[in-house]
């Protein structure tokens, strides 16, 4: 009897699957998209108790993570300041031309730093792009983690002052910040960079009032940034801010007596004074209401005579009450002119972070749109033309 012939039958085989990107303990999974908006591709990263997709660039591709990961309420990813939605910005030719004149000390604030600092100073950027573009509330989580996208081993950061940071990476220290100034001259442009300021004071109490509350709420999606900015309208009366002297207190500063928690520059209270000047090569003088006084040094930090260059004599000086210094008429401040600004960017500047200086630009005029410029941003507020610069600056 001839053999039956034995045909082949396929089999089923199961399909086979990705696992799922999550926790890797149980429970419910938070994991995301395989891929975002700009055809990127994220991968698991090791079991830490916590769940953060990272991003590798483009599909196929992924670095090794040598760098120490933090855990992320948002993923960072490369932030688009310009969409299809955003209005048209035209600068008058003086914003223009102040904005230009940024641009190019920015780069030279670069070049002058040594290679950590050029790090710290290109993460420092990026993270206060992606903050402004992204309306992120943790600023110091995006910068921590460009901070660790350098490698350059375990960075250290440590808030000294509002909008400023005191950060270590691969045995460099440098102080960090983030100024916000007023594209304009005059008077008027004075009063809106006061009143910006005390809007923005009002939103950082109101954000890290009981506990952070708020700062928590909006992380975790509990609460909307329409809600926050109606409690930061009713949380502080306008023209507070803590630009009382201090009663008594421990932190009383021993020569102007306003608390040492204000009026900071680099991590330190100087004091503010009213100070005249005298050139000694064309007899000019000049008053300032402006004028820092280092409690360190003990003296009041210098300006230059507008004429001649050559730092000014101080001939009379006495310290003032902040609320005087906001209620006075005074000029354009010449940071080119002044020791304090050449020493920390712009002792003028509104120090806060990005998130913050959005839902103050808010609180007086509308939503910003933010735009970027030569490593800063710009944005309009009201009848005015804002930008948000970054400093960086070594203390070894």
């Amino acid at each position: 009897m001839a053999p039956s012939k034995c045909t082949r039958q396929p089999v089923a085989r199961p399909r086979q699957t990705r696992p799922p990107i999550g926790p890797a303990t149980g429970g419910a999974s938070n994991s995301r998209p395989s891929s975002n908006y700009y055809g990127q591709r994220r991968v698991a990263e090791p079991a830490h108790g916590y769940h953060r997709a990272a991003w590798t660039g483009y599909a196929g591709y992924a670095p090794p993570c040598a760098a120490p990961q933090w855990p992320m309420t948002q993923p960072v990813s490369p932030g688009i300041l310009h969409r299809a939605s955003e209005p048209a910005l035209e600068l008058p030719a003086h914003a223009k031309a102040v904005l230009e004149t940024h641009s190019r000390k920015l780069e030279d604030q670069k070049q002058k730093l040594c290679p950590v600092g050029q790090r710290v100073f290109s993460a420092l950027r990026n993270a206060m792009s992606q903050a402004a573009s992204e309306q992120w509330v943790e600023f110091e989580r995006a910068f921590r983690q460009h901070l660790a996208r350098c490698r350059l081993g375990l960075p250290s950061l440590e808030r000294v002052a509002s909008g400023q940071w005191s950060c270590s990476l691969a045995g460099r220290d440098f102080l960090v910040s983030l100024r916000t100034e007023v594209l304009a001259d005059g008077q008027e442009a004075n009063d809106f960079l006061a009143r910006l300021k005390q809007e923005a004071r009002r939103v950082r109490g109101t954000l890290f009032e009981h506990g952070a509350w708020w700062m928590k709420s909006l992380v975790q999606g509990l609460a909307s940034k329409e809600d926050f900015l109606k409690q930061c309208r009713v949380a502080w009366p306008q023209g507070c801010a803590g630009l009382s002297r201090s009663s008594g207190r421990e932190d009383a500063c021993e020569w102007c007596g306003c608390s040492k928690a204000s009026s900071h520059l680099a991590g330190s209270h100087l004091c503010r004074v009213m100070a005249q000047f005298c050139c000694e090569s064309c007899s000019s003088k000049w008053w300032s209401v402006q004028a820092r006084f280092d409690p360190q040094q003990e003296r009041v930090l210098g300006q230059k005579c507008k004429f001649c260059e050559l730092h000014g004599l101080v001939l009379a000086w006495c310290f003032s009450e902040p609320q005087d210094v906001l209620n006075s008429g005074t000029k354009y401040h010449r940071s080119d002119l002044c020791e304090a600004c050449g020493r920390f960017g712009n002792c003028q500047g509104a120090f806060f972070e990005p998130f913050i200086m959005s839902a103050a630009i808010e609180l007086l005029a509308r939503k910003p749109w933010w735009y970027t410029s030569g490593g800063a941003l710009l944005a309009q507020a009201g009848p005015f033309f804002v930008t948000m610069l970054p400093h960086v600056v070594s203390t070894a």
